[in-house]
């Protein structure tokens, strides 16, 4: 039975060495590939942002004193940005990021929630 196993984890590690070489020839082939973009090309781009946040705060206090039993939620939130890029070459771009700020939704628990 132990044998088997040795057998298969060695099988994996040849699959693993015949991928990531396979990797690597292709993104040689890749960086000798014509280039997409020449100067002066505009690219522009939209993306939905997600803001993981999630956090409970268990303990809470007020002008320096605990609330006993008191506590918040904070939540995600997903919001929009951008990007535009001007290329100044086939392999160099200038990039503006923008976007929607994140909001946060503060859910009181505890002697705090209602």
């Amino acid at each position: 039975m132990k044998q088997s196993n040795v057998k298969s984890k060695g099988s994996f590690a040849s699959k693993f060495v015949l991928i990531t070489m396979l990797g690597c020839f292709s993104s040689i082939s890749v960086a000798n590939a014509e280039p997409r973009y020449s100067k002066g090309d505009w690219l522009f781009g939209l993306n939905a942002a997600k803001v993981f946040t999630n956090e409970t705060l268990d303990s809470i206090s007020a002008g320096g004193a605990p609330i006993p039993g008191s506590g918040i939620d904070i939540s995600d939130d997903t919001t929009l940005s951008f990007d535009v890029s001007y290329f100044l070459n086939s392999s160099l771009a200038l990039n503006f990021f923008g976007g929607f700020p994140a909001t946060a939704d503060l859910t009181g628990t505890g002697s705090l929630g209602g």
